[in-house]
């Protein structure tokens, strides 16, 4: 008996794999990897906030699912609106003011409203006035001296989060 020579089969298996993956890398980058377009594109798209939409008769500035959701928040004013739609909250109605507009009594009726308000004066004004002529189930307030237009996302879900019911 005569050994010519010992070979691990293991390391030729190895190079099979390695050059097997290496071509489907290569046939991926070639046909399905985006470009530095279509992915920023993407993303981008992803970003947009919809167009804060006019409600009622008064045109209240408003989210683009007030009225398919079950839920509303209600907060003080358009600004409020644009923050809330940056955080992915689409659900949301503005007063505009002190005065509690015909709209927001009639929709408070309709579904269940959360007021989320100023961590000011203001907002304590609103929030006395909303729960004299409304329904409102649930307030929840932005930290003492800040606004929710202020607020980061982290923040308003925060005080969605610590909401608490009227009664």
């Amino acid at each position: 008996v005569v050994l010519d020579k010992v070979e691990d089969i293991r390391e030729a298996r190895r190079k099979v794999i390695i050059d097997r993956a290496k071509e489907i890398l290569h046939k991926w980058n070639i046909e399905s990897m985006p470009t530095v377009d279509e992915v920023y594109k993407q993303i981008s798209d992803t970003m947009k906030i919809g167009k804060v939409e006019k409600y009622g008769p008064e045109e209240l500035p408003a989210g683009p699912e007030l009225e398919s959701g079950k839920e509303i928040i209600i907060v003080e004013g358009r600004a409020d609106i644009i923050n809330l739609m940056r955080c992915g909250i689409l659900n949301a109605i503005a007063l505009e003011g002190a005065k509690v507009p015909e709209t927001i009594k009639r929709i408070c009726k309709e579904k269940e409203a959360t007021a989320l308000l100023d961590g000011d004066r203001g907002g304590d004004l609103i929030l006395k006035e909303l729960l004299q002529v409304t329904n409102v189930r649930y307030v929840g307030r932005a930290p003492r001296g800040k606004e929710v237009e202020e607020l980061s996302c982290k923040e308003i879900a925060e005080a969605l989060d610590a909401k608490i019911p009227v009664t």
